[in-house]
């Protein structure tokens, strides 16, 4: 390898470069130092082995490139801020220049400082701008800040580095500002600024400065400046700022030095203070009192700064601020008055005004006095008048003084028949200036006079016409008076008394309201009977208001001082609803219950009420609201009639017995019935639930029946055939009986529980409608006793008890007894009351309800038709209570005493007594009573009027004539001794041992019955054709007693006496009784052995 050695020498003192290996080019470091002086360089090549001897040279020439000539003027005029060009010579020899850098620096040879690193960069010098060769120039933009630098240094620069040594400039900052800034304002007006703003030039630099600028500012540094005219040649220090120059929120007048380069950016600053001229108070008296014309002095104060001012123009205005001004005249400064000529016309000037001036204008602004045209004549004259009738007054009189009421001397105020006052009269005194009113009593008569006069007495001389007004009396009585008495009772009143309002009410404080005996108030009530504020037109009257032997309303208005002689009234007219005619017939013949209509008439005019209401009370007292409640409200006042529903009861809602039960059925409820209702949603708890005890509440209806159904869950896949235990119970094996699984459990508050004798029907195939509802066949009266675990919840140790068939499902009933009101409180009246929009009528019609009960006696049947199953005969009955409302009597065959389950037979209507069964009436049903039910046009009675038991008499051998198809028609008999006796052929029965009966007709009939004692005694009175029967008996039962009877042909309207326990009864005492003139028709006692028998009695024993 070939390594050149370069070699830099002066006369051959050799400096080594570095060694490069072979390659035609090397660049030198700039800045290679030239001391000692070298003067040629040397390139030597060497080997691994060794340097070459004798190298290639080149003379070397060093390069000196540096301008000259620097030159810098700052015409930025602001003090540490810099602006201008900066020029200067380039250098003779610039062929290895490329470009320039200019900077400010701290001295002629910045400075720099050792860095971290080792290295020494510059720290005394601040670029400006770099510019190419062949330029001389480098602008320097003003506000350029100086930051203190001293010398202004350029470099020129080659391909390779910057000039290490630079040609410099010393700066001189050039400052020209202003001193002793001054503004005169002679602009006479606050807010307006004008007058001359002075400066002295600056004392350096002022050769820079090209002009001055003027402005206003918010400070002194030129915020928001508002330039005043054009700019200021130098030379010139003073500019006029026009006048009317608005001032606005400036506070400052600031000159600003400008330069051929820019403006100064630091200004001289003057406060502004800024004074107005302006006269105060001013004065003026007319004393040309003609209408439109003017005389007088116009005088004011001086302002306070009256320094610029010299004269004082005084002028007529249309407004306060100048508008077609007409000029009077003008005085010097130090005079502040102005005489204004008689005749000197007003025109359409309103206002005297006065203007300062100073030598650069008349202030814009002046000061402003309205004029008062003096005349003599006063304004509004106003009465008020606080009497308030016709023809009368009484109050004040007031009035508005004239334009300048210092003309005034006296003023005087009269009454007068017309505007000239040809007849007058004064009010009160002489009433002097300042005083601008009179007062006058009430009930002052104005009677003729029509018009108030106010003469004024000026400068001793009254004149002769007076300013005057017609007479404004005040009248304010109310426009009418309407009372609509709303109160419906008979001498009492109540409701709205109302009025129209007066047309004039600005002196009314309040109405006052009385009664009294004449619409024009005669008679009034010593005392008021209200007092109402105006604004109020209306009054309340309280119902049951007496108004005694008053006969009108009268209401009076009021002001403050009085109350009106004369008012407006209006005759009371009581208004009076009660009904009449109030009737009601009950045709429910229920005890306790009632329905029908009530019916009344009304009155001729019913206007005043709105609606009727009818009350149910317990008591007369038809104050106390406490005892009645309502039937029916809100009836038309044209109604004249109100139905009652049938079965509406007469106890209180208050008071009628309430029941609640808790019960539950093992295992699931089915329905709810009460009073043939199905009401199972209104009880509480889960049905399908055992578990769950169920309540339930309902008001109690006399005879209703409470059916509660249900069924239990259990069936035989539950068990085994072979089980002896079965879920809760025991069992049969094989046969389910469900008193051991199923249960119902009940307890009420009116002590009711599952051993109160419930009725039960059991199915295996379901409760039917009919059951649920209480109704059909199959109730029996002793249901089983549940064995069942289950329980009540609330009741744990109650009785429980299931259907007596010990059936899958079953149904309870149980008839409600007559109803027990926890009051003595029943209804006894109706009352009907009218009511209006105000109130409702205090006292009503009042009726005291006739609770129409009938009801049934003696009711008796005797079955004479033979054959089993198979009823005929005539149910008799004697009718009591209120028959006129009866319409008809209703006869069944029954299930129960109570009724149910009943079937019709026949009704008879009102006056009948009997009714006939036909015979061969088949028994479809286990009827076991009879029972005759009241009917009114109405309702039919909900329970029996009476009831009977049901007895099907019959004889063996009939039944065998009756079942082989024999027919036995009334008046047919059929006997164990006669058979049946049809058209004279007899079929004789096989005959039993039974003694022979004697034909009915016998005086002693002697009869032996196996176990029983018998002793019929029948007797004929020939006389008058009657028959009397009697009867004594031991041991004889109803049914063979109905038998007996019917052999013997005793008649059907037999009277029965019943003797029991007698012991000790001789049989003269017995003759006497069953043979004296009061006999009934038929006796019955029991005997004992103890009594000794009659001849004609063989016991047989």
């Amino acid at each position: 390898m070939v390594l050149l050695l370069i070699f830099i020498h002066p006369l051959h003192v050799l400096s080594a470069v570095p060694r490069v290996h072979c390659t035609g080019r090397e660049l030198l470091p700039p800045e290679i130092s030239q001391v000692p002086a070298f003067t040629h360089l040397l390139i030597f090549t060497q080997s691994y082995l060794v340097e070459q001897t004798t190298p290639a040279f080149l003379v070397l020439s060093d390069s000196i490139s540096m301008v000259s000539g620097i030159v810098f003027e700052d015409l930025d005029l602001d003090f540490g801020d810099l602006g201008s060009n900066i020029t200067w010579t380039e250098p003779g020899v610039y062929q290895q220049v490329t470009e320039y850098y200019v900077y400010l620096a701290d001295g002629s040879m910045p400075l720099k400082s050792l860095s971290d690193n080792g290295h020494l960069p510059w720290s005394g010098r601040s670029q400006l701008g770099v510019v190419p060769v062949g330029t001389d120039l480098l602008f320097v933009p003003p506000e350029t800040p100086r930051n203190g630098y001293s010398h202004v240094v350029i470099y020129a620069s080659s391909a390779l580095v910057e000039q290490t040594t630079p040609q410099y400039h010393l700066i001189h900052d050039a400052n020209a500002s202003v001193s002793n800034v001054d503004f005169v304002g002679k602009d006479l007006d606050l807010e307006d600024l004008g007058g001359v703003v002075s400066w002295t030039a600056p004392g350096s630099d002022w050769d820079r400065v090209l002009a001055y600028v003027v402005y206003l500012s918010l400070d002194d540094i030129g915020t928001n400046r508002s330039q005043i005219e054009q700019d200021v040649p130098f030379g010139t220090n003073m500019l006029l700022t026009p006048a009317e120059t608005p001032r606005n929120a400036y506070t400052r007048f600031v000159v600003y030095t400008k330069s051929v380069l820019a403006e100064q950016t630091t200004p001289t600053a003057h406060s502004l203070f800024d004074t107005s001229a302006l006269p105060q108070n001013l004065d003026f008296l007319d004393i040309d009192v003609d209408r439109g014309e003017l005389a007088g002095n116009l005088t004011w104060d001086p302002p306070t700064d009256e320094f610029h001012v010299i004269r004082y123009n005084v002028y007529l205005s249309e407004n306060a601020y100048g508008h077609g001004r007409q000029y009077l005249g003008n005085v010097s400064v130090g005079i502040y008055e102005f005489f204004i000529p008689l005749d000197t016309p007003l025109d359409n000037h309103t206002h005297l005004l006065v203007y300062s001036e100073s030598t650069l204008a008349e202030m814009t602004t002046p000061a402003a006095l309205e004029l008062i045209d003096s005349i003599a004549i006063v304004e509004n004259i106003t009465l008020f008048d606080r009497d308030l009738d016709e023809f009368e007054v009484g109050g004040e009189i007031t009035w508005d003084p004239p334009p300048d009421e210092r003309i005034v001397d006296v003023y005087r105020v009269f009454f007068q028949s017309d505007r000239a006052g040809t007849v007058k009269f004064q009010l009160d005194s002489d009433k002097p200036r300042g005083d601008l009113q009179v007062s006058f009593a009430e009930n002052t008569n104005i009677s003729g006079m029509a018009y108030i006069g106010i003469f004024i007495t000026a400068f001793g001389n009254e004149q002769q016409t007076p300013s005057s007004v017609a007479i404004a009396e005040t009248i304010s009585s109310v426009g009418f008076v309407s009372f609509p008495d709303r109160d419906l009772d008979r001498l009492e009143i109540g409701g709205t008394l109302s009025w129209g309002p007066p047309f004039d009410v600005n002196f009314n404080q309040d109405y006052v309201v009385y009664m009294a005996t004449t619409a024009a108030g005669g008679g009034r009530s010593a005392t008021p009977f209200g007092v109402v504020p105006v604004g109020t037109n209306s009054f309340s009257v309280p119902v049951d208001t007496m108004f005694n032997d008053y006969t009108h309303w009268v209401v009076y208005t009021r002001s403050v001082a009085y109350e009106q002689t004369t008012p407006v009234g209006i005759q009371i007219l009581d208004q009076d609803v009660l009904v009449s005619d109030l009737s009601f017939v009950d045709f429910d013949l229920d005890p306790n219950m009632i329905g029908g209509s009530i019916e009344w008439s009304i009155p001729a005019d019913t206007s005043a009420a709105t609606q009727y209401n009818i009350y149910f009370s317990y008591g007369a007292d038809y104050n106390d609201s406490s005892i009645r409640d309502v039937f029916v409200s809100g009836l038309a006042t044209t109604a004249t009639r109100q139905t009652v529903p049938a079965g509406t009861s007469k106890f209180s809602q208050e008071f009628i017995e309430e029941v609640t039960c808790n019960f539950t059925i093992a295992d699931t409820v089915l329905s709810i019935v009460y009073n043939g209702v199905d009401i199972t949603h209104a009880g509480n708890g889960t049905l399908t639930d055992w578990t769950s005890t169920k309540r339930l509440s309902f008001r109690k209806v006399p005879g209703a029946y409470l059916v509660i159904s249900g069924s239990s869950v259990i069936d035989s896949s539950w068990c085994s055939p072979t089980e002896d235990v079965c879920i809760a119970g025991k069992h049969s094996v094989g046969d389910f009986n469900f008193c051991l699984y199923a249960g119902f459990s009940i307890r009420c508050s009116d002590g009711l529980t599952g051993a109160s004798g419930w009725e039960a029907y059991g199915s295996n195939t379901g409760v039917d409608a009919i059951h649920q509802a209480g109704l059909g066949s199959g109730w029996v009266q002793s249901p089983c006793i549940s064995e069942s675990g289950f329980y009540l919840v609330d009741d744990d140790e109650g009785a429980k008890i299931w259907a007596g068939g010990g059936e899958r499902h079953a149904a309870f009933r149980w008839q409600s007894m007559p109803v027990a009101p926890t009051s003595n409180e029943t209804y006894n009246y109706i009352m009907l009351f009218a009511e209006s929009t105000l109130a409702e009528q205090t006292t009503p019609a009042v009726l005291a309800i006739d609770d129409g009960v009938s009801s049934v006696t003696a009711l008796r049947f005797v079955d004479e038709d033979l054959c089993p199953d198979q009823m005929g005969g005539e149910v008799r009955w004697t009718g009591e209570g209120y028959l006129p409302r009866v319409s008809s009597y209703s006869v069944y065959f029954a299930l129960a005493p109570s009724g149910i389950g009943r079937s019709l037979l026949g009704q008879g209507l009102i006056g009948t007594t009997s009714l006939i069964i036909p015979q061969a009436t088949l028994l479809q049903q286990n009827f076991t009573d009879v029972v005759i039910y009241i009917e009114s046009s109405l309702v039919q009675q909900r329970s029996p009027a009476m009831s009977i038991p049901l007895v099907d008499d019959f004889e063996a051998s009939c039944e065998s004539v009756c079942a082989a198809g024999g027919t036995v028609t009334i008046g047919d008999k059929c006997s164990p001794l006669q058979g049946v006796i049809t058209g004279g052929a007899s079929v004789q029965p096989e005959p039993e041992s039974v003694t022979d009966l004697t034909p009915p007709r016998l005086s002693t009939v002697v009869a032996q019955a196996p176990g029983d004692v018998v002793l019929i005694s029948s007797e004929e009175n020939q006389a008058d054709n009657t028959k009397k029967t009697f009867m004594v008996m031991e041991g004889i039962s109803p049914v063979n007693l109905g038998t007996l009877l019917r052999k013997l042909s005793i008649p059907r309207d037999f009277d029965i006496l019943k003797m029991p326990q007698v012991d000790n009864v001789d049989l003269p005492m017995l003759d006497t009784l069953l043979h004296g003139t009061n006999s009934p028709g038929f006796m019955m006692a029991e005997v004992t052995d103890e009594i000794s028998p009659p001849l004609q009695l063989d016991f047989g024993m």
